[in-house]
């Protein structure tokens, strides 16, 4: 089975010229999440660990994942995260990276490789290492060992500190079009799910794939069309329900970063205020009816004011242990007058 990479592809090139090159390498892919930077990372590292580089060199397949070219239970080991020359860090909570890995991941960095000429790692993300952490690996990543390459992914790369930026070889990954993001779901299936609900997904997520199977339900489009619901009745005047029982989500932890989407959506179409322009033609009947509300209404000149203090005040939120859910409820009812 083959699978190539889908997605920014003008960098490709250089990637695999700098593998070819140096000894060892640090990258840092770059970019919101979901859009293939960890799968291409993946890819470029099984090939890194199962082909040497007159093969890269000969065959420039260091972007395709053919299993008919690695040795089976090799590439199934670095599947299941158990090869003896790959260290992987997957962040999937989104807490920060417990400095314990970082030590273990130093010991490995310093250690000789097992199986392979080479060894491998993948920071996924480097958004989450503790400062600590970074000062720990600076050596390394300034000069890691021969044979070592590494790849830190980001998905905000203005908040890793600059001396670790200064060694790297970076490259920021664009967004994917419409078209790119239906072909990478013409092999993911979401199970009924309709092309023509992918397009409006694609809408929310900047076309990220991750994104959008990170957070579709079943409840999606009609969580979001029942928050349109709240903000015309809050320009109607009329009383307000509890926010948060819209939102029937199975993964709690998901509910204030669905909420700041729909937010995010929703100001776009209260401050594009234009009834006449080809956006507001493809926009659902919903939508188009805020909008139309929203002209003249009271809401539009605090409602910008009140979401950058909410912004400011759920960043505080992670420092000082506040619920979330209750700073976003607090700033919706806000608007009951």
């Amino acid at each position: 089975m083959t699978h190539q990479f889908v997605g920014d592809t003008k960098f490709l090139l250089p990637i695999r010229n700098i593998v070819l090159k140096y000894p060892s390498s640090v990258f840092l892919f770059s970019g919101i999440e979901g859009i293939g930077k960890r799968k291409l990372a993946s890819i470029i590292c099984n090939n890194i660990l199962h082909l040497n580089k007159s093969n890269l060199e000969i065959n420039d397949n260091i972007f395709l994942y053919n299993e008919s070219l690695y040795d089976k239970k090799s590439a199934n080991l670095f599947k299941n995260n158990t090869h003896p020359d790959a260290f992987i860090i997957e962040n999937n909570d989104e807490k920060i990276i417990p400095i314990e890995i970082t030590r273990s991941l130093k010991k490995f960095l310093n250690s000789t490789s097992g199986i392979s000429k080479n060894k491998v790692v993948i920071i996924d993300t480097i958004d989450r290492m503790s400062l600590n952490s970074l000062n720990m690996l600076l050596k390394s990543l300034e000069e890691p060992p021969n044979g070592t390459f590494i790849f830190l992914i980001s998905h905000n790369s203005s908040q890793i500190i600059k001396t670790v930026q200064s060694r790297l070889f970076k490259f920021n990954f664009k967004p994917l079009n419409q078209l790119d993001c239906l072909k990478v779901f013409s092999d993911i299936k979401i199970e009924n799910i309709k092309v023509e609900e992918l397009k409006f997904l694609g809408t929310f997520f900047s076309y990220s794939p991750g994104l959008i199977i990170k957070y579709y339900n079943e409840h999606f489009i009609k969580n979001y069309e029942n928050l349109i619901k709240f903000f015309i009745d809050i320009i109607q005047s009329k009383h307000n329900r509890n926010i948060f029982k819209f939102i029937p989500s199975e993964n709690k932890n998901n509910d204030e970063k669905l909420l700041i989407i729909f937010l995010e959506k929703i100001l776009k179409l209260l401050f594009l205020n234009d009834a006449n322009g080809q956006y507001f033609e493809n926009l659902s009947i919903l939508e188009k009816k805020l909008i139309l509300h929203a002209e003249d209404s009271f809401l539009l000149s605090n409602l910008n004011e009140k979401y950058t203090k909410l912004q400011k005040d759920l960043f505080d939120a992670e420092k000082l242990n506040v619920n979330k859910n209750d700073l976003i409820d607090n700033f919706l009812t806000s608007f009951n007058f």
